[in-house]
């Protein structure tokens, strides 16, 4: 039986970056999705050589970010107009809300095929301190509008997200599937509940994961009880967390691990009692998901994911570290609803697993074809 031809358009994320991992939970949904039907990704951005894909065939333009847009978009255009010519698609599916969105969106229009356009980023973010988002952007939200309505299926991340489409008048229906990880590969590993205790925060350097927060939170409550903290990830802050850190005398406590593989997470996990995330904005952070089904608690700010679980994390209004750290101190103290928050995360982790998201959108390509 032939398999529906998927077009697949995204920015980059697939085969790139450190270990040419690209961003693992894309990679994995779309590996998902090449196992049930004929997926093709095309990337507005070079690919790296030595990248092999895994079951679906890859497209990319030799370029990079900083080439103008519509001139890459344009280019990908054709190249996707002639593939399919040879053999036509089914459905165009644009992860993002971006270029790629609107790309998957005008083709779809053209050629009389449906589009999915998945929001995964800063599409539904306003940040305005630090100038993040497109929502608070009029010229790029009014893009970003068009392109949706045109869609025809949305997809969020958290109804975090949704909720903040709406503030901004945004009306259409929105399919929330957030990205599940691999529950094979992430699971818990039991840990005595007791000091020292190990906390573990994984995320890129930079402004809007907001680590600055992290650091002061963590500061208090290593004033208090002895513990730990792991910090994985690439800096693009250029040393200024690291300065931060010797500034709150924490060079003792802290450690910096830069970019890990994605395979190796669960050994840190492993290790952890508390994931501690704090983040100006998120539109889910799978980190969450993959500390959930580790059974590791999560502790951080009100965005992504961790505003949907609720009552399942720990957790404050961006920005407050004392208030962050007065919960996390509280429940070191109360091993009993420290292990009942656990247990329900990983209830909700393990019944949306990969496995899940992909079952979510194969229903939404057939629907549509």
């Amino acid at each position: 039986m032939n398999k529906k031809r998927i077009a697949v358009v995204v920015p980059g994320g697939v085969g790139s970056g450190f270990y040419n991992q690209g961003l693992p939970a894309l990679m994995n949904l779309i590996s998902g999705l090449a196992e049930r039907f004929d997926v093709t990704v095309y990337s507005m951005v070079s690919i790296s050589d030595t990248f092999s894909p895994d079951g679906f065939a890859v497209r990319f333009l030799q370029a990079d970010h900083r080439q103008w847009t519509p001139w890459r978009m344009l280019k990908l255009s054709v190249m996707i107009l002639k593939d399919h010519k040879k053999r036509p698609y089914e459905l165009f599916h644009g992860i993002w809300g971006g270029a790629s969105g609107m790309l998957a969106v005008l083709l779809g229009k053209w050629l009389d095929r449906p589009s999915v356009v998945s929001l995964r980023g800063g599409e539904t973010a306003d940040v305005q301190t630090i100038g993040y988002g497109h929502l608070h952007k009029r010229t790029k939200r009014k893009r970003l509008f068009r392109s949706l309505y045109t869609a025809n299926q949305v997809t969020a991340l958290t109804r975090f997200q949704v909720e903040a489409l709406r503030k901004y008048g945004f009306e259409k229906e929105v399919v929330v599937v957030p990205t599940g990880v691999d529950t094979s590969l992430f699971v818990p590993v039991e840990k005595e509940f007791r000091a020292p205790f190990h906390f573990l925060h994984i995320a890129n350097l930079t402004e809007v994961k907001d680590q600055e927060t992290l650091l002061r939170t963590f500061r208090l409550i290593r004033d208090e009880v002895d513990c730990k903290l792991i910090i994985i990830g690439a800096d693009y802050l250029h040393g200024k967390l690291q300065r931060l850190c010797h500034e709150l005398q924490l060079e003792h406590e802290v450690l910096f691990l830069g970019p890990v593989r994605n395979t190796e997470l669960p050994h840190h996990f492993a290790k952890a009692h508390i994931l501690l995330h704090t983040s100006l904005y998120e539109s889910q952070a799978v980190v969450v998901a993959e500390a959930a089904a580790c059974k590791v608690l999560v502790c951080g700010t009100k965005t992504g994911l961790i505003a949907d679980l609720g009552q399942q994390t720990i957790a404050v209004e961006p920005g407050d570290h004392a208030g962050l750290a007065n919960k996390v101190l509280s429940i070191l103290e109360d091993k009993e609803r420290y292990e009942s928050i656990v247990e329900s995360a990983y209830t909700w982790a393990k019944a949306h697993s990969i496995e899940y998201t992909v079952d979510q959108f194969t229903t939404i390509y057939n629907s549509l074809t």
